[in-house]
């Protein structure tokens, strides 16, 4: 079974060159939320690679990830 990927921010800069990286079949398949998402932290629970690039430090909290699961993060 593929791992699930999660994108959350939809910049041009990071958030959409990720999904289509996933169209070109370069990566797993990908969905992208954003920061008003319904029940964000229930979505980024069920994620095994989550790339935070919503451009707000803390806007995900450790407690909501999978454990196990990979994070890359933009934030600086």
């Amino acid at each position: 079974m593929e791992p699930t990927r999660l994108v959350v921010g939809r910049s041009n800069i990071v958030g959409k060159p990720n999904c289509r990286a996933a169209d070109r079949g370069l990566m797993p398949p990908v969905t992208i939320c954003h920061s008003k998402t319904k029940d964000l932290p229930g979505v980024i629970g069920t994620a095994d690679i989550l790339v935070a690039a919503i451009g707000k430090a803390e806007m995900i909290r450790g407690a909501w990830i999978k454990p196990g699961a990979t994070v890359i993060s933009t934030w600086e």
